[in-house]
């Protein structure tokens, strides 16, 4: 798709303790992974004032242009380089993400990965590990 060519792509998550009837967001995120530039004009206005956004800063130069909402800047691909190569990148941001929001805990992450990709890529839980606390260190450093 278009994000193969540097457009943008978007994925909604919905976390609860109920069931969810739809899990699409249309305006009123809480939070948002941005990866690059084209998605950060596009998608940054969608998330709630007083919301989080969380911006790779490998890719992305900017700066997110909203005072109501905390932003914070992740590595995300020069943290996934020092991991093995860029693939990490997305783990890197989720482990940003659970730095903001603690409805969800690294541990349990990576047994639903487990649970997912079967007994064959478990091996692959280590470096995921090391980069989903990397992603959440990067959020807890600009915190304090």
């Amino acid at each position: 798709g278009p994000e193969m060519r540097g457009g943008t792509a978007n994925c909604s998550v919905t976390i609860s303790d109920e069931p969810v009837g739809s899990p699409i967001i249309t305006d009123d995120a809480t939070a948002a992974i941005i990866m690059n530039s084209p998605s950060l004009t596009k998608f940054q206005d969608d998330v709630v004032p007083g919301g989080v956004v969380l911006i790779n800063s490998s890719l992305i130069h900017e700066k997110c242009d909203r005072d109501d909402v905390q932003s914070y800047y992740i590595d995300a691909v020069d943290i996934s380089n020092q991991l093995g190569g860029p693939k990490f990148a997305n783990m890197v941001m989720l482990g940003a993400f659970l730095a903001i929001d603690d409805s969800v805990n690294i541990d349990s992450v990576l047994e639903a990965f487990k649970k997912v990709f079967g007994k064959s890529k478990e091996k692959f839980i280590p470096v995921n590990r090391q980069a989903l606390e990397a992603g959440y260190n990067a959020v807890m450093s600009q915190k304090n």
